[in-house]
């Protein structure tokens, strides 16, 4: 047969053949053939049975039993939960445990649960009926529990038991199995329930109770359990859960042990109580944890076996912390000694495997022995303290074990060597300690980058500080948002991260040790990081199938192209039945086709030629030549075109043939000749450009030239000779800078060129005149130049065009970048910030210089005005305004806190600093912390940092150079040296070179602080009357320039003026007290105002008994009421800038300004805030360093800035004096007034 007989025509010949011809046919049939088709046959049927092969046949229980698993799918995956041989068949407390065999274990002398008790109380389930049951055992690492799931079938259809089993992690004596059978066939299921008897108990029934007891060790126990059913029968279609719980008591005599088991079972909790309680206990058991990426690798320690091996633990240590009875002192104590646990864990992490410590445990002997190795290694490597505590401290100690984490001196180190961590780990919980207590928890992810190199993500629950190995690099800080920190190679080999509270501490201990740096941490190889993704050092680890598949289609390759060889070796290109020579031959036609069509385009295209010269010798005429076509060159022979055949030639191709020549005007060329000078006065183009359009008119002649000397003159300002102010700031007669002009056109006077400046001895006309002048004289200048310019970049009609570089727009992926970069985005930001001030700047083009300010405004209208007001709805809505401040560095920032709001979630403490000079309302920095902030300033010797006293007594500090940081990077511990109570008050006292940071608290303790140094005050008195009792403080003041005498204000209406150079370290008593309000103390301010009079020793007060009154520290008879306003007087504040005025506000939403040398009885202008009928609740209260505006705060979070007239921060040098007489009849009335007992 031919080759090219189908296969379908193969077939349907052989249906139509007898026998023997049949065997003929496929005896004729290639035997090459043939043996491929059997050999692609029998592959595919091999591949098609491994495929669906399943590992042999699964019973009906058995896919029962893999159903039911998939509800703990997840957890099985995260080995949250061992499933068969990763299971744990254990249960315990660290009070009693029940083994993989039912029996109850205690202990005795040792801390593992040891003791065998030959008592069982967990119940054995078995199933009536010979029908096989698919047994599976989990073990919850989580929750603490033990589960037993059997699956069997009922006429094809599945049915489960599943028992779970607890020891109750916080209420120590309980024992609860709880058995849950689902039926949903259409049989009854029988059950039979069980507890193995021992004859080592002597055993009784008290009701449905059973009652065991036994003297164990000279301690009496006595086990209370429910008494099991026997047989328990389920329903066709019906689920039912069973519950059966033991108490069990330990007691010197077996009486004591029973009632006490018979009353711990008879007051148990119900059992959604028992089970909740159980397992909020278990989650505290993971309050520190660690975890570690898959391996696939041989010999490679796994989540499963690390999950398990903590679980041992801690079912076999109590936890005293968190069981019910245990008092607060113990707690206390138990707290105080996980502390002490300084070098715990010293030595290598025990991620090596295998080793003892990850040993099997599927008997209790060998359960035993691992929990004992792990109790001698914390022993050995200093955690005896933290083990001690109990559970808690032994899981963080297993953490601490796995991470090579150990306490050195008020810090932590990670000592986990850089070569071994080719795997992605996290662990979380440890905590930091300082003198002061646990000061937060850390969590540390171990990363790997591209190049498969590790490096640390750390964050932590509180302010921390953290460096590289060896403190190579400068400490950072950490919080709640993770901070990537490298993995560095040191010489000597040190630990790679350290951790501590302070970052003065890192500081001091990067000189303490003494190492260079070897580099980053090696990338590990691709062969390593393969073998724990796959298994194999193979990249990519595909079946065996798909290589076999591979070899099979490159070897049919191989043979179709033998085939395709032999074929044209035999039979040659004439084979007409070939397919492949037939397609051959068709690519020859083709190739031929082509070939023709180039050469038939290559002759049209010579054609073209040939007439387009021919067109061109018509054109030049017709030339003589000879019968071979050479055209013979004699100049006797040769045509000559006239000049109209060369014009007309030169206007068909766009030519003009006499190019126009404009002439110029008689006056323009009249100022060339003039204002030509011989210089850089032009330039070369320009003159190229003149002579050129002057060549038509240009002739020879000849030319005299004459050579003059110039006379040297010498031109003097008096500017040069005295020394006028005016000149000394910049200023000429213009009324602006004063210019010299030294470019090529100097300036002019009467039309000529002159080349001196101005000097302030000629007399010129008005300003405008003459500015008029010049402009229209430098107008008529440019014309020329600019036809002359216009013209040179036009050449035969046609303009040149001038390239504009455009700027390249960016990519997406450029901008992305961009977006994503923090300098781009700082630096953008601080762009708008700038930009948004010069766009906001306001300048008042009309003002009239000529009016008085001083006149006196008749109405309130005139010296208030709401010009802004500032909030914001994120940030500072429905929050009550509790702190103002400004900058004496940037006037025009002002700092405001609020406090809490009834959002969930949000920060209870919140700073915005507002920018006053600019029009938009925008915040130009956002800070919050996560305690109430009760007051606000700014350090006045550090530009960048802010100030703030919380609601818990701390102290905060943020730099504004760290935008993207919100949260303080230093804060004040909580201790008894410092505050305790919410802090009111905060002063920046004293000089640049001896200055204090002054905090006042609420209970009267004074505190001076060290900006950079908050760790403990420098000292910390309480401030007490003369009569030895604490004062309860609510505001506080100092004087302009002092730094040791203040005044305070109390919640009795009392203000105190103490000392801070008082004898005693402890306590300041205070020296003089000013008795006059009956109300708490609301606001008091020291006089700011400086002038000719010195008022420093004037202070005002204001109370909730409605009054405003006016003190003076030198003078008892000087004092004043001010008896105003209608409500609560919430704040008072002076002027800083003019000496009588000061301003005040009250709970009725009144704003009153007062200048008391216009009027002592009232306020000069009053102002009500809100709309009409409404009463804004106003808190707080600042004047503007420049005296110009009056911000008042209220509680809805907005900021109201009012202007106020010039009058009021515009003096007159009489005002000073004017007000020392004001102050003068004040104390005349007052002694007029005791005079007369008035």
């Amino acid at each position: 047969m031919s080759a090219s007989l189908t296969w379908r025509t193969f077939v349907r010949r052989i249906e139509n053949m007898e026998f023997e011809s049949k065997l003929r046919l496929i005896r004729r049939y290639p035997k090459r053939r043939l043996a491929i088709i059997a050999a692609v046959c029998l592959f595919f049927i091999f591949v098609f049975s491994r495929s669906t092969q399943t590992g042999g046949t699964a019973t009906k229980e058995q896919q029962c039993s893999a159903e039911k698993l998939k509800l703990w799918e997840k957890e099985i995956e995260e080995f949250d939960t061992g499933i068969h041989n990763d299971s744990v068949e254990f249960v315990g407390n660290g009070f009693f445990g029940v083994d993989s065999l039912g029996q109850l274990r205690i202990q005795e002398k040792n801390r593992v649960l040891d003791v065998e008790t030959n008592f069982y109380p967990a119940l054995s389930v078995e199933i009536d009926g010979n029908q096989p049951v698919e047994v599976t055992k989990m073990t919850d690492f989580k929750n603490g529990l033990f589960k037993i799931m059997r699956c069997f079938s009922i006429d094809g259809e599945c049915a489960c038991v599943i028992s779970q089993l607890y020891a109750h992690r916080t209420r120590t004596n309980y024992f609860v199995q709880i058995v849950q059978i689902s039926n949903p066939t259409k049989s009854t299921v029988r059950l039979n329930l069980s507890r193995l008897s021992s004859n080592w108990w002597s055993h009784s029934k008290s009701g449905e109770l059973a009652v065991s007891q036994r003297q164990i060790g000279g301690t009496s126990y006595a086990i209370v359990c429910t008494d099991p059913p026997g047989k328990v029968t389920v329903s066709q279609k019906r689920e039912e859960s069973l519950r059966f719980t033991c108490s069990i008591a330990s007691k010197p005599t077996s009486e004591e042990a029973s009632r006490d088991a018979i009353r711990l079972f008879q007051s148990g909790k119900d059992a959604k109580t028992l089970d909740s309680e159980h397992f909020e206990g278990w989650s505290k058991m993971h309050l520190s944890g660690f975890s570690v990426a898959p391996s696939k690798a041989p010999n490679t320690l796994n989540g499963d076996r690390i999950n398990a091996t903590k679980y041992i633990l801690m079912s076999n240590l109590r936890a005293p912390t968190i069981e019910y009875g245990t008092t607060i002192e113990t707690v206390k104590t138990l707290e105080t000694t996980a502390r002490k646990s300084e070098l715990c864990y010293t030595g290598h992490s025990n991620l090596l495997f295998p080793s003892r410590l990850w040993s099997d445990w599927d008997t209790p002997s060998k359960l035993i022995e691992l929990m004992n190795t792990w109790m001698v290694t914390f022993q050995k490597r200093g955690c005896s303290n933290l083990v001690s505590t109990g559970a808690l401290g032994a899981s963080q100690a297993f953490v601490q074990s796995l991470t090579a984490s150990s306490y050195h001196d008020s810090h932590l180190e990670v000592a986990l060597d850089a070569h071994d961590l080719h795997r992605e780990m996290s662990f979380h919980g440890i905590p930091v300690h300082s003198n002061m207590g646990t000061v937060g928890t850390i969590r540390v992810d171990i990363r790997l980058d591209k190049e498969n190199r590790p490096y640390f993500m750390v964050s932590s629950s509180n302010q921390l500080f953290a460096c590289d190995g060896g403190c190579l690099d400068n400490p950072v800080s950490l919080g709640k948002t993770p901070t990537e920190l490298p993995v560095k190679v040191t010489k000597p080999a040190t630990s790679l991260l350290y951790i501590a509270p302070s970052r003065r501490h890192l500081e001091l201990l990067k000189s303490a040790i003494h190492v260079s740096e070897v580099g980053s941490a090696p990338a590990h190889e691709d062969d390593v990081i393969e073998m724990h993704r796959s298994g194999d050092k193979t990249s990519g680890g595909l079946p065996t199938v798909f290589w076999v598949i591979i070899v099979i289609i490159i070897i049919a390759f191989h043979l179709f192209l033998a085939k395709i060889f032999w074929s044209e070796w035999r039979k040659g290109d004439m084979t007409p039945y070939n397919p492949y020579l037939r397609n051959r031959m068709a690519a020859e036609q083709r190739r031929l086709e082509i070939e023709r069509k180039k050469q038939k385009l290559a002759e049209l295209r010579s054609q073209r030629g040939r007439n387009e010269e021919a067109r061109v010798q018509q054109l030049l005429g017709p030339a003589a030549g000879s019968e071979n076509g050479h055209v013979n060159g004699g100049a006797a022979h040769r045509q000559t075109l006239t000049s109209n055949q060369v014009e007309e030639i030169l206007r068909e191709v766009g030519i003009d043939a006499e190019p126009t020549v404009r002439a110029e005007p008689p006056e323009v060329r009249a100022n060339h000749a003039e204002n030509h000078v011989d210089g850089p006065s032009l330039t070369a183009s320009m003159s190229a450009s003149v002579s050129a359009r002057m060549a038509a008119e240009l002739e020879f002649s000849a030319v005299q030239t004459a050579t003059t000397d110039n006379k040297d003159s010498a031109i003097y300002s008096k500017g040069t000779q005295t020394d006028d102010e005016r000149i000394s700031v910049g200023e000429f007669s213009l009324g602006s800078q004063e210019f010299d002009y030294d470019d090529d056109l100097g300036m002019m006077e009467h039309g000529q060129f002159r080349g001196r400046a101005f000097s302030h001895d000629q007399e010129s006309p008005l300003p405008a005149e003459e500015i008029a002048k010049l402009l229209a004289q430098a107008r008529q200048t440019d014309k020329p130049l600019q036809r002359a310019d216009s013209e040179e970049h036009t050449i035969g009609g046609t303009k040149k065009s001038q390239a504009v570089q455009a700027v390249p727009p960016l990519s997406d992926e450029e901008k992305s970048r961009l977006t994503l970069d923090p300098e781009f985005l700082d630096s953008f930001h601080r762009s708008c910030r700038v930009i948004g001030r010069a766009l906001n700047e306001d300048i008042d083009i009309f003002i009239n210089y000529t009016k008085d300010p001083y006149e006196k405004a008749v109405a309130s209208d005139d010296l208030l005005h709401l010009a802004q007001v500032y909030t914001d709805e994120m940030w500072t809505a429905k929050r009550l305004v509790t702190g103002m401040a400004f900058s004496e560095h940037y006037p025009d920032l002002l700092a405001v806190s609020y406090g809490p709001c009834d959002v969930p979630n949000e920060p209870p403490g919140v700073i915005v600093v507002w920018n006053t000079k600019s029009k938009r309302i925008t915040a130009e920095f956002i800070v919050y912390c996560q305690s109430e902030i009760q007051s606000v300033a700014f350090a006045r010797f550090h530009a960048h940092l802010l100030l703030a006293g919380c609601e818990s007594g701390q102290i905060c500090v943020w730099d504004n150079r760290l935008t993207s940081r919100k949260l303080p990077i230093n804060r004040s511990p909580l201790s008894t040296q410092a505050h305790t109570q919410p802090v009111s008050c905060l002063a920046v006292v004293g000089t640049r070179n001896a200055h204090n940071f002054v905090s006042l608290s609420r209970d009267g303790k004074i505190c001076s602080w060290n900006v950079d140094n908050l760790t403990q005050p420098v000292d910390g008195k309480d401030l007490v009357t003369k009569e030895g009792k604490t004062a309860s403080a609510t505001r506080m003041s100092f004087p302009i320039g002092e730094m040791q005498t203040f005044v305070v204000g109390t919640d009795t209406g009392e203000i105190l003026a103490a000392s801070r150079n008082g004898a005693d370290p402890a306590v300041i008593k205070t020296d003089v007290c000013y008795k006059g309000h009956s109300g708490t103390l609301t606001g008091i301010e020291f006089h700011r105002a400086s002038g000719v009079v010195d008022f420093s020793h004037l202070f005002i007060s204001s109370s909730h008994d409605w009054t405003i009154k006016l003190w003076s520290t030198k003078d008892a008879n000087l004092k004043f009421s001010f008896e105003s306003h209608p409500d609560l007087v919430l704040d008072v504040a002076w002027s800083p800038v003019h000496p009588a005025v000061f301003a005040s506000i009250d709970a009725d939403g009144n704003l009153f300004v007062w200048n008391l040398n216009e009027d002592v009885e009232g306020p000069v202008a009053r102002l009500r805030a809100g709309n009409e009928g409404e009463t804004v609740y106003m808190n707080r209260l600042i004047w503007s360093p420049d005296g110009k505006h009056v911000f008042v705060g209220d509680d809805e979070g907005r900021v109201h800035m009012y202007d106020v007239r010039e009058s009021l921060y515009v003096l007159k040098s009489e005002e000073w004096n004017r007000f020392a007489r004001v102050l003068s009849d004040m104390k005349e009335s007052n002694e007029e007034a005791e005079k007369y007992n008035l």
